[in-house]
């Protein structure tokens, strides 16, 4: 039995290490925009594109050398219900998050003039979303 609760445990340790990389990522494309030099802003955007790919591939690595009772292990763990109700309310977190920050965007607008690209408040509300989402998932999600 105590074989059965390492393996939980070091799988639940390794979704949330993915999930810490997420939210580093999405962060560090979020800083990308607002930075004001095109090169280093590009760079960064391309390194953190990579990172992304990376880790895509290695994850499909792993998950190709599972054998299958390790595979459906994993499955039951994180399609369990303290994982569904984390996720529930991330995304009512990250749903009530963006509208209170496109709604105080709106206001403060009205006020203030204030020049910005289409384009720079639709990606910083994304990355908004994002980090709302994977900090309330990790919050709420057991570690």
């Amino acid at each position: 039995m105590q074989h059965t609760d390492n393996q939980t445990d070091k799988l639940v340790r390794n979704e949330r290490r993915g999930v810490w990389l997420a939210l580093i990522v999405v962060l560090v494309l979020a800083s990308t925009l607002v930075l004001g030099s095109d090169t280093r802003r590009a760079l960064l955007q391309a390194l953190a594109i990579a990172i992304v790919f990376a880790i895509i591939w290695l994850g499909q690595q792993r998950t190709r050398g599972m054998k299958n009772a390790i595979r459906e292990r994993r499955d039951a763990v994180m399609r369990d219900e303290l994982r569904q109700s984390a996720i529930t309310h991330a995304c009512k977190w990250a749903f009530f998050t963006v509208l209170g920050a496109l709604a105080s965007f709106c206001l403060l607008s009205v006020l203030v003039t204030i020049s910005v690209p289409g384009q720079l408040v639709a990606a910083l509300v994304i990355a908004l979303a994002a980090t709302a989402f994977l900090a309330v998932f990790l919050l709420l999600d057991r570690g």
